[in-house]
């Protein structure tokens, strides 16, 4: 068998200082454990269709930094830097990684670090007053998690339904995960099924330290359930941060 080293940043990008921006990639390619906090973590009130709310949280990173609070959007979206809620659209658009411009359908613009792992016309389920939004901060690490929740497009009481997360990490080299427990509708919602009809990346925005936007897909089936993502520094940009590193050892 042949092992293949992939070296990434031994810290976190922005645990410390660094005099140039980072560019960032996501890879399906790293190990990480769904924790499901359904039962034990902060149920989010007053979530609803297209509702958005602001979370407190002191683990962040420098791609997605514990600044002022952190916009979570019911539809799968979450955003780092806010004094006020942002407006997370329910129509998604696609991420350009070639500037580092904000997504139509998502403000403000001026936002520290978006993360993406499931934009689309979600629903939650049964309305009113759902319970699909929980977050918690475990051992350094910010969990999210949008729970049993359902597509826009789905009948009211459907069981159609979807489990993800996302997980921050306050230290490298991982920056944050998409851990999709569930990326399955079904029935009559098939055709949204593992991101069919989502947006999956990440964006920097007004990240003075992350210099990439990073698609994953658009409207593309691109995930199943048991899937994780990862948020990482690319290869290249060690240099830049000038830190040692640590080899992830990928057998195939």
């Amino acid at each position: 068998m042949m092992k293949r080293c992939v070296a990434l940043a031994a810290l976190a990008l922005g645990a410390v200082a660094v005099a140039q921006a980072i560019p960032l990639s996501i890879v399906n390619n790293l190990p990480g454990t769904f924790l499901d906090i359904s039962g034990t973590g902060t149920a989010i009130a007053g979530v609803g269709d297209d509702t958005e709310h602001l979370i407190d949280t002191t683990v962040g990173n420098g791609a997605f930094p514990a600044t002022n609070q952190v916009g979570v959007g019911n539809n799968g979206a979450m955003i780092a830097g806010l004094t006020a809620l942002p407006a997370i659209g329910f129509t998604n658009a696609t991420i350009n990684p070639a500037v580092s411009t904000v997504p139509a359908g998502i403000t403000p613009t001026t936002g520290q670090g978006y993360l993406l792992p499931f934009w689309d016309d979600l629903d939650p389920e049964p309305e009113p007053s759902a319970t699909t939004l929980y977050w918690q901060e475990i051992g350094g690490t910010l969990y999210v998690q949008w729970n049993n929740v359902a597509h826009f497009s789905a009948a009211p009481g459907t069981t159609e339904r979807i489990t993800f997360q996302v997980q921050v990490f306050s230290s490298g080299p991982i920056l944050a995960q998409y851990l999709y427990s569930d990326s399955v509708f079904g029935g009559a919602n098939a055709i949204n099924d593992n991101g069919a009809s989502a947006t999956i990346g990440y964006v920097d925005g007004a990240n003075a330290l992350a210099d990439t936007n990073v698609l994953w897909s658009f409207n593309t089936a691109s995930i199943q359930s048991g899937s994780v993502l990862s948020l990482v520094p690319e290869p290249a940009s060690l240099a830049l941060l000038g830190l040692g590193a640590v080899m992830f050892l990928r057998r195939r």
